[in-house]
């Protein structure tokens, strides 16, 4: 199952990962939860990508004391990640 090939990908990055909710419906990958550090959302995001059969990636992590960026009013927060849709291989 997809999902699974993407937490055994993430769990090898040399941070937690259990944070990040995964949910994959039709080849989309929607990321949800939160991580400590800007670079980190960005390797979450180029990994999961890298799946194989991961047709984009859904971003909506963000980091701590940040809201998620579900809605349009949160994705402009200062500190915020932001949706970011990646297309993978």
């Amino acid at each position: 199952m997809i999902v699974d090939e993407i937490k055994a990908a993430l769990a090898r990055l040399d941070y937690p990962t259990t944070d990040v909710n995964v949910d994959v419906v039709a080849g989309p990958a929607s990321l949800r939860g939160q991580l400590q550090r800007p670079e980190q959302i960005s390797e979450v995001r180029d990994v999961v990508a890298g799946v194989r059969g991961v047709a984009r990636v859904e971003s909506y992590l963000h980091l701590p004391n940040t809201p998620a960026p579900n809605k349009a009013s949160s994705v402009d927060t200062p500190g915020s990640a932001g949706t970011v849709v990646h297309h993978g291989a």
